[in-house]
C-alpha cells in the first residue's frame, strides 16, 4: 500500500504526516506501507524551523527532506 499526504507547501502539514506515519510504522514493525508527501504548489523554500524541531522533539528526523511538487508522476 502507498499513502501519499498531500498539502500546498510540502514543507509543514503534509511533510509533518509523512514523518509521523513513517516513525509510526517503523515503531510498530509494519513494512508493507510506503510512506511520501507532496504539495500542491510547491515553490521552492525551506522547511520551518518550528516544524523540524517538533518532529526533532517527537523523534522524527526530516531535516533532509526534499520538497516534492505534485505531479501526475507522483499520483502514479
Amino acid at each position: 500500500m502507498n499513502v501519499l499526504f498531500v498539502c500546498t507547501g510540502n514543507v509543514f502539514r503534509s511533510m509533518s504526516a509523512e514523518y509521523l506515519m513513517k516513525k509510526y510504522l517503523k515503531d510498530h514493525n509494519i513494512n508493507d506501507i510506503s510512506v511520501s508527501s507532496a504539495g500542491t504548489t510547491a515553490h521552492p523554500q525551506p522547511s520551518f524551523p518550528e516544524t523540524l524541531a517538533r518532529l526533532r522533539k517527537d523523534g522524527c528526523d526530516a531535516s533532509e527532506h526534499q520538497q516534492t511538487k505534485l505531479t501526475a508522476e507522483v499520483l502514479e
